[in-house]
């Protein structure tokens, strides 16, 4: 062998090693904290044994590939992660179950420390790293005052030059049985310039600023926590390139936003709660090509003026999907699309029982909103204002929109009439008033809607037939017009629906719509069988004795025979483990509707029967919800095939 060949071999050897290495890191490590424990140590080495003590100080040893498993305590600390994973190897940061808390106070209750005013406040030297944005008296937030002169009982004010917090409880010394915790770390975590960073289930609690912060990084996951009272965001993503996960969060009483998605691209936020914020439960700014779905967003309101809204898309947000959220109970609109947010889609949500509008497109263009359910909001159930031209409205159900405000289901200001196309929507008010306002002129029904523009032209006006309404039960029966009749060719159209359910043919009801399938519905919802813990549900059913007889029960007791009643069928499991499947009827809408006495001398009484409950208004005695499997059942499907575990039938 050459030399020259030699060194060719030994640099093929060499490259080849480094790969390895490169795709198969050193093993990975789990660096232990428990803070409660007596024997944890900074110092030491993260065992089980020797845990450390911070969440700072695993952060401080983690490298790409590593977990930082935390253990219930409380952490009054900043994390900040200051090495990023790999790809495939991210740096895990991870609560071990709940109790995880990191909090962003310090307690300054000590009586002694406080010194009284002139006036009612009381005084303290305090100079913590991040200059207090909000005080907290027994765990409530106190008012920020503008000055020492603006303090009223009840308020804080921190003198950022001396370096003293004020605090005015009306004239008694605040430390004096009161626990007082004051600001004094921006963010719980702070992930800046980093990639491949995961956190885990904490409890955030009282950040002055954010709850979680994220900026300029990528493959980054924030997921499971509980992010509550920051000082301003919950979660806040600011110039980031995805992939960026947000999911699974519980956010509340932030000062601003819950969660706020400013200038970024490829983030998705998912299946997190963000309710009674100051500002919108979820904010996204400046942000593109990103999803935000199956959001819950509500009950967000600011005390001072209406101004917030569920979820809100602005500020050139263009581009992004926006579907199955869920928003209720916010002050201002639901959902809305403001300022240059073009062609958003908008699909499989539901708005209802808001401030102002359920969804309102206002100075954004070719914004199509498909299969949404609008109902019960204070305003228009649609707006489309200030220029929102080229915007599509298909397959959405509008009902009891602006009943108190005279106001409409569908809204189409005239600056936003060009290229505006509206059809196979439902529009319904249980109470007489105008359907639509479009281009200033008020049609009362939808018919005179669509012989003037064009539009609904197999559109419905028609009561949609909700579960329960009142309640924000808004899935349709199979009476519904919304049923078999979507164009599920429409753009953005989804066919999952908001519940993840896709759509059904019901074979009673003629299908209407078009597109694949022509059995698709609209609304935000697709009608399902019945399935557990819904009304009408055939299971899971009880039996107790009653007497000298069993009752048999599977729901909450009513007086008297309701459209949704049920149906009881028994059948022999000993029959169906042979092959043969059949069940005779026992009830069929009695008065009491959810329980049924069968005598205990009942022949067929052996052990060995199960019984089957369905709602009445099913289109045919085979919908009986999902199987043993948890598999939704077709219609006409028997309720045990002898496949599946048929003890799942019996009572």
């Amino acid at each position: 062998m050459t030399c020259v060949r030699f060194r060719q071999l030994v640099g093929y050897l060499l490259a080849t090693l480094v790969g390895v290495f490169a795709a198969h890191p050193a093993r990975s490590a789990t660096w232990i904290v428990s803070g409660a424990s007596p024997a944890c140590s900074d110092a030491g080495p993260g065992s089980d044994t020797v845990p450390l003590c911070t969440i700072g100080q695993g952060a401080a040893r983690a490298v790409a590939g590593d977990t930082v498993l935390v253990h219930p305590a409380t952490y009054r600390e900043q994390i900040l992660p200051p090495v990023s994973g790999i790809s495939g190897a991210p740096i895990v940061f991870r609560a071990s179950g709940s109790g995880v808390v990191v909090l962003g106070t310090i307690d300054v209750s000590d009586p002694a420390a406080w010194s009284a005013t002139s006036t009612t406040a009381w005084a303290r030297s305090y100079a913590p790293s991040s200059p207090p944005s909000q005080v907290f008296l027994d765990g409530e937030r106190l008012v920020a005052a503008p000055d020492i002169l603006g303090m009223t009982s009840g308020s804080f004010f921190y003198d950022d030059l001396n370096d003293l917090l004020y605090v005015d409880i009306g004239g008694e010394n605040p430390g004096l049985l009161h626990t007082v915790e004051a600001g004094a770390r921006a963010f719980g975590f702070s992930v800046s310039q980093r990639t491949d960073i995961v956190l885990d289930g904490f409890e955030i609690l009282r950040s002055n600023r954010t709850g979680v912060r994220v900026i300029a990084s990528s493959s980054i996951t924030v997921r499971g926590s509980r992010i509550t009272w920051p000082g301003s965001y919950g979660v806040e993503v600011e110039s980031c390139t995805g992939p960026i996960l947000i999911e699974g969060n519980d956010v509340s009483l932030s000062a601003t936003d819950g969660i706020r998605i400013q200038n970024s691209i490829g983030t998705t936020v998912r299946r997190n709660s963000s309710h009674d914020n100051i500002g919108h439960g979820i904010a996204v700014r400046g942000t593109s090509g990103s999803q935000i779905l199956e959001n819950t967003v509500h009950s967000n309101r600011d005390p001072i003026v209406r101004r917030t809204s569920g979820l809100e898309i602005n500020v050139g947000s263009t581009d992004n999907l926006i579907r199955a959220n869920t928003a209720y109970g916010n002050d201002d609109s639901g959902i809305e699309v403001y300022g240059a947010s073009h062609r958003n889609v908008l699909t499989r949500n539901v708005s209802f029982q808001n401030g102002d509008h359920g969804f309102d497109v206002n100075a954004s263009e070719d914004v199509r909103c498909v299969s949404n359910t609008a109902y019960g909001n204070i305003d228009s159930g649609f707006n489309f204002e200030n220029f929102a031209v080229n915007a599509r409205l298909t397959n959405n159900i509008a009902a009891d929109n602006g009943l108190g405000t005279a106001t409409f289901n569908l809204l189409v200001g005239s600056s936003a009439t060009p290229g505006f196309l509206s059809d196979r929507n439902v529009f319904w008010k249980s109470t007489p008033g105008d359907q639509v306002r479009y281009a200033g002129t008020n049609y009362a029904t939808l018919a005179l809607f669509a012989a003037q523009t064009g539009n609904e032209a197999h559109g419905f006006e028609a009561d949609p037939v909700f579960r329960n309404a009142p309640s924000g039960d808004l899935r349709i029966l199979v009476a519904s017009p919304a049923v078999d009749s979507a164009d599920a060719s429409a753009p953005g159209f989804a066919p999952e629906d908001h519940d993840g359910f896709p759509p059904l043919d019901v074979t009673a009801v003629a299908d209407s719509g078009t597109g694949v399938p022509t059995f698709a519905d609209r609304g935000a919802y697709e009608y399902h069988d019945l399935g557990p813990g819904e009304p009408g549900v055939a299971s899971p059913l009880t039996l107790a004795r009653g007497g000298v007889d069993l009752i048999l029960s599977w729901g909450a007791p009513s007086t008297s025979c309701l459209p949704a009643d049920f149906a009881v069928y028994r059948g022999s499991l000993d029959a169906l483990r042979g092959g043969a499947y059949d069940h005779d009827t026992v009830l069929t809408c009695a008065a009491g509707g959810t329980s049924l006495r069968i005598g205990i001398a009942d022949p067929r009484l052996g052990g060995s029967d199960y019984f089957l409950v369905v709602a009445t208004d099913g289109v045919e005695e085979g919908s009986y919800g999902r199987d043993s499997r948890q598999i939704e059942r077709p219609v006409s499907a028997a309720a045990c095939a002898s496949a599946q575990d048929t003890t799942a039938c019996a009572p």
